[in-house]
């Protein structure tokens, strides 16, 4: 019965089972017009090549229908045609997000810290983050901010978004020009069919994943809450990273392998 369905595609139909049905129609608009930009610009460049936002310069067309699908998602959670703000409520109260530092950059973690409580890692741009959900999260990560603001898109794997570190004056220029903040896309070559827009669908893949974090979430208009600093680091990080938060009069937690949400 089921020879002709890919089995990914399966388990997507079994999955829009557990879906209301308000929530199937975010979920199928969402991944449909992310199939279709996929499938009109397939191949236009490497999956790296769009995680550095250059690429938005040399393929205006191809960024600009990747942010039409940011605005489609925004459109659904803030926006939805029955009138029900749950979603809402879910994405800015529920979930808390962490912007984990040091990823790809050869800074010292002191600097690039430094660089966010002062204001001058661009506090205008939108943020990659990982979501957490209520419970105790694990993380491997070393320091990270916690922060509260707009979520604009959600995704149960990793969006390879564009990295901040390719940031130049004139991109910075340009999105400030059009969106009065630095703003982020879905790869092309993400999994379509990992996006997320309900409480159901965040709580449904964490548990499938044995989990309690949401792979990315992008955020907007985000302000600082609160700073992780790992019991890993050695002594006179640690008591350096805890002197720069207490100099900006922000928060900061030390945790060993996991934390509370």
């Amino acid at each position: 019965m089921f020879k002709w369905i890919h089995k990914r595609k399966l388990a997507s139909y079994l999955f829009e089972g557990l879906r209301d049905d308000q929530d199937t129609k975010d979920w199928n608009a969402l991944s449909h017009h992310w199939n279709r930009i996929g499938k009109k610009h397939k191949g236009v460049a490497s999956r790296h090549a769009e995680m550095d936002y250059s690429f938005g310069s040399i393929h205006p067309e191809v960024w600009k229908d990747k942010r039409e699908l940011v605005n489609h998602w925004i459109q659904r959670i803030y926006s939805p045609s029955d009138g029900d703000n749950s979603n809402e409520n879910f994405w800015k109260n529920e979930v808390k997000t962490v912007h984990w530092l040091g990823f790809f950059s050869k800074d010292p973690l002191l600097d690039i810290l430094e660089r966010y409580l002062s204001g001058e890692a661009f506090p205008q741009a939108e943020l990659s983050t990982i979501g957490y959900l209520q419970g105790t999260a694990t993380s491997s990560y070393t320091v990270g901010i916690e922060i509260k603001g707009t979520p604009v898109y959600a995704s149960s794997g990793d969006l390879y978004s564009e990295f901040l570190s390719t940031l130049t004056d004139s991109h910075a220029e340009r999105f400030f020009d059009k969106y009065e903040r630095i703003v982020k896309t879905p790869n092309l070559r993400a999994n379509t069919e990992h996006v997320l827009t309900s409480k159901r669908d965040a709580m449904h893949r964490a548990q499938k994943n044995n989990s309690s974090r949401i792979s990315e979430v992008i955020v907007a208009d985000w302000s600082i809450e609160k700073v992780y600093i790992s019991e890993h680091l050695k002594i006179e990080i640690k008591k350096k990273l805890i002197q720069l938060c207490n100099n900006y009069s922000v928060k900061h937690e030390l945790f060993r392998n996991s934390f509370t949400v």
